[in-house]
């Protein structure tokens, strides 16, 4: 029976921070989150009515089948979104409580 190798440190695992939902509002909160383009063809509801909620130390994957928004949702989220065309963003992306879609764009 062999005993641990001296040559090998053990240090304890980072532990992730503590869940804010008990304690106050997620880290990224998203409430009901729309995006419609407007195109020549008509309106297109390319994302419609999101909920998400990320807290501290958390990580978020999206998935789904090709088409169903995974990308357009963070995008919207983001506000990466193209600006020529009618982009009609919806809901609310609160980030650390700040609505980030009440921001004033940046030319």
């Amino acid at each position: 029976m062999t005993g641990p190798d001296p040559h090998v440190t053990q240090r304890p695992l980072p532990t992730a921070a503590p869940d804010t939902c008990s304690h106050g509002a997620p880290m990224l909160s998203v409430q009901g989150l729309t995006t419609h383009l407007e195109l020549r063809r008509g309106m297109v509801r390319a994302v419609d009515g999101v909920d998400l909620h990320v807290n501290q130390g958390e990580t978020l994957g999206v998935v789904g089948e090709s088409g169903s928004g995974k990308s357009m949702t963070i995008l919207s989220i983001l506000r990466l979104l193209p600006r020529q065309g009618g982009v009609r963003l919806g809901g609310k992306v609160l980030l650390d409580g700040v609505d980030l879609l009440q921001l004033p764009e940046k030319p």
